[in-house]
This record gives structure tokens, C-alpha cells and sequence, in this order.
């Protein structure tokens, strides 16, 4: 201001020095402003100051379009939650009415044959599990169970043979060990020391179960073609044909706990019953039975 007040009284009314003031006080007035919005919008870049209201909620701001791309991505992940629980309950609607009477069908199927089997071996038709004890799905379990067990027995053979000869081994290391470490106390006069072991971690079997999941449904998968990350639908087929399954199974059993009720009902009313018969009499027996029940 010294400087300006010294040039003005040297020429006093002079239009030129008096433009050439105005030119100087607006020019540094102006620059001082963008110097102090350049190191304010610095200091935000860096996280050393707050951002202001004005700031955050102008449409052309770094963190508007951050907002607003938050909001657009949870509005699709709030449609893509909608179609997938519309799809749960739509495919598994479709699997019922499509597969549900072949399920069915299969499952009565096998327990019949069962019965008869089980007839044949003991003379009397067996009884049908309860509820608590799984229904027919440990009828299926025993009989899946039936053939892994004559395999255990000889595995049990094998691995006998080999644990007595194992067994034999490190018997033979332990005493080429003692005299191995008699041999130094002896020289050293000190005990062998193992050092730090490791403990095993907690977070191995999660690990080992996300590294299943991901080699048996996602490794070999293509998701080129889904970028928007929808629902898979063959997944959800996977998923709800056990449900379906499940649910059939339990009106099964009922309704083959009331056929195995009457089969016993009919064979004790029956004279002539053989116990034994051979598995093509017993066919024969089973459909007069079942035709006598109907």
C-alpha cells in the first residue's frame, strides 16, 4: 500500500497510474483467493482437512460420485437378492412338478424291494425305521453300507499286515536310536533338545473347506458371460433337488409304513405262507400281495 500511495503522489489524476493500481490490488486479490482454494483442496487430497458441505454435495465432487455410485450398487444388489429368492422358490417349484413323481416313483420302488429282500433272507418282512432313526434314508445308508463293509475286511487284512510290519519297523528304529543316544549323553554328557514345534492353526479347516468348494463348483465354471454376478441356476437346481428329496421321502415313508402294515396283515391271514420262498416266488407272492392289499 506504501508503494501504491507513493506512485499516485508522484502523478496525481493520472488515469493510467490510477488503472494500473486497480490492475495491481484486483490481480492480487484474486490470486490469493485461488492460492488459499488450491491449498485447501490439497489438504483434503491428502486427508489433512475435513471436507465441506459444499464440497461433498456438489453433483461434480470426487465424493459425490462416490455416494452416488454406492447408492446404485446397493439398489443392484437389493435386485439381484429379489430374483434370487424368486428363483429359490420358483425353481424348486418346477423340480417338483417335473421330477417330484419320478422321485417317487424310484424311491417306493427300491423300499419294496427291500422289503422283499429282507423277507427273503429272514422269512418275515423287516421293520420300518422310525423318524428319529432317519426313515428310508438309513435303509439306503445300510444297504450302501452292507458292500463297504466286506471291503473294510479286507482292507482290515491288508492294513493289519502292514501296521504289524510297520510296527516291526520302528521297533527296530527305536533301538538303533537308543544306541544312537546312549552314545551321545555318553560323549556330550546332555539331552537332545527338539526345539519350537509349531501348534496346528485353528483356521486349516476353513481354509481346506473354501479350497473344496472353490475346485468342485468354481474353478471349472465360466462366469464370462455374467458379469452382473446373477444368480446361476443350475447351482440352485443342485441345491433344491435335495430339498425336494427330502421332502418326498417323508410322505414316502409314511405311505410305505402303512403298505409294509398291511403286507404283514395279509401274510398272517394267508395259510399256505412259505417263509423262504426263492426270489421269483417271492416276486409273485409280493404282487398277489400287493393286489390283495388294493
Amino acid at each position: 500500500s506504501s508503494g501504491i500511495n507513493a506512485e499516485w503522489s508522484l502523478r496525481p489524476g493520472d488515469p493510467d497510474v490510477a488503472s494500473t493500481i486497480i490492475q495491481k490490488v484486483w490481480k492480487g486479490y484474486s490470486q490469493r483467493n485461488k492460492t488459499l482454494k488450491l491449498r485447501e483442496e490439497e489438504l483434503i487430497f491428502i486427508g489433512m482437512q475435513p471436507n465441506t458441505d459444499a464440497q461433498v454435495h456438489h453433483k461434480d465432487s470426487p465424493v459425490s460420485k462416490v455416494n452416488k455410485r454406492e447408492e446404485e450398487r446397493v439398489l443392484i444388489q437389493a435386485q439381484h437378492e429379489r430374483e434370487y429368492q424368486d428363483a429359490l422358490v420358483n425353481i424348486k417349484e418346477k423340480i417338483r412338478e417335473a421330477e417330484g413323481p419320478d422321485i417317487k416313483e424310484n424311491m417306493q420302488d427300491q423300499i419294496r424291494q427291500w422289503f422283499i429282500e429282507t423277507r427273503d433272507a429272514t422269512g418275515k418282512f423287516p421293520d420300518y425305521p422310525s423318524d428319529d432313526e432317519g426313515g428310508s434314508g438309513a435303509i439306503f445308508k445300510t444297504k450302501n453300507g452292507e458292500g463297504g463293509e466286506e471291503g473294510g475286511e479286507e482292507g482290515g487284512k491288508k492294513k493289519g499286515k502292514k501296521g504289524k510290519k510297520k510296527k516291526g519297523e520302528k521297533k527296530e528304529k527305536k533301538k538303533k536310536g537308543k544306541k544312537k543316544g546312549g552314545k551321545d549323553k555318553g560323549a556330550g554328557g546332555g539331552e537332545d533338545d527338539d526345539g519350537f514345534k509349531m501348534v496346528p492353526s485353528m483356521f486349516i479347516p476353513g481354509i481346506e473347506e473354501a479350497s473344496m468348494t472353490y475346485e468342485e463348483i468354481w474353478k471349472q465354471r465360466d462366469e464370462t458371460e455374467n458379469f452382473q454376478q446373477k444368480y446361476d441356476a443350475e447351482l440352485i437346481k443342485e441345491l433344491k433337488r435335495g430339498e425336494v428329496e427330502s421332502e418326498i421321502r417323508v410322505q414316502v415313508d409314511d405311505l410305505m409304513r402303512q403298505e409294509l402294515k398291511n403286507l404283514k396283515a395279509v401274510c398272517k391271514t394267508l395259510p399256505l405262507f412259505n417263509p423262504k420262498p426263492t426270489t421269483f416266488q417271492s416276486t409273485n407272492t409280493h404282487i398277489s400281495l400287493t393286489a390283495q392289499i388294493t
